[in-house]
């Protein structure tokens, strides 16, 4: 089964509580025969903004979403992004995952949930703070 995680980071660029549940969750995944693939933004000045870099982390192939929030006009721009959301539905297209696992969607997009089950996976959406529903955070 291919599982597709999505995190708003990653080790060893980020390694806060979310990260690390996500990176912790990925391995164990690994260890139990399941093919995972990460997903999570990054932040490289210089680099061509939404480009896809690969990268290997403890065995877990990670693609890391250049996001260094050039485009960052309105808050909005946080969780909607229609570059990004055309980048993720590459990733799906290549991918194909059968479970897409996301763990958080700052720097992707807040469609993500929508996009993967439009491509058929399964999605499970692990809730680590209230940043989904928090009006301060979308009153845009």
């Amino acid at each position: 089964m291919k599982v597709l995680t999505v995190a708003h980071g990653f080790p060893p660029e980020q390694m806060a509580g979310a990260e690390l549940y996500a990176f912790r969750t990925a391995r164990g995944l690994r260890a139990r025969g399941f093919d995972v693939q990460v997903l999570a933004p990054s932040a490289r000045p210089g680099a061509r903004e939404y480009a896809l870099v690969d990268e290997v982390v403890d065995g877990i192939p990670v693609r890391r979403l250049i996001n260094n929030f050039r485009d960052l006009h309105r808050l909005a721009s946080t969780y909607a992004n229609p570059e990004i959301e055309a980048v993720f539905e590459q990733v799906l297209a290549e991918e194909c995952p059968d479970v897409v696992h996301i763990h958080h969607t700052i720097g992707t997009s807040g469609r993500t949930a929508e996009l993967a089950r439009a491509r058929g996976a399964v999605v499970i959406i692990t809730l680590h703070d209230f940043w989904y529903h928090c009006a301060r955070n979308h009153a845009a």
